[in-house]
């Protein structure tokens, strides 16, 4: 085999050896093409369901604000609930130690009318 024999022999697979390579390349950027189609599709199959899971965090965030406000107002009334209690206990407190004061006053002496 002459130089120029061994020379185009050497071309010849450096071509078959690109042409391959090429060909693998054109395989891969189809089958990444193909799975983009696929994903763009998914994508547009799920794009209701998540606007419907949008929708839904946005009213369950709107329903946990309402029933904040609610408790907010429930803690105010137990608030003021338990502050009329003391008051009523207080003057329970001092209407008994007024009616106890008066039965030392009377003294032993006094007897309940029947």
């Amino acid at each position: 085999m002459t130089s120029t024999s061994s020379d185009l022999h050497d071309l010849k697979m450096t071509m078959h050896h690109l042409e391959g390579k090429l060909t693998g390349e054109k395989s891969v950027t189809r089958q990444i093409l193909e799975q983009t189609h696929r994903n763009a599709i998914d994508v547009i199959r799920l794009r209701p369901d998540m606007d419907r899971v949008s929708t839904d965090v946005t009213v369950i965030r709107a329903s946990q604000l309402t029933q904040k406000t609610r408790l907010d107002h429930l803690h105010e009334e137990l608030a003021e609930v338990r502050a009329m209690l003391e008051a009523l206990e207080k003057r329970i407190d001092t209407g008994f130690d007024a009616i106890m004061a008066a039965i030392r006053a009377a003294g032993p002496h006094a007897s309940p009318s029947t």
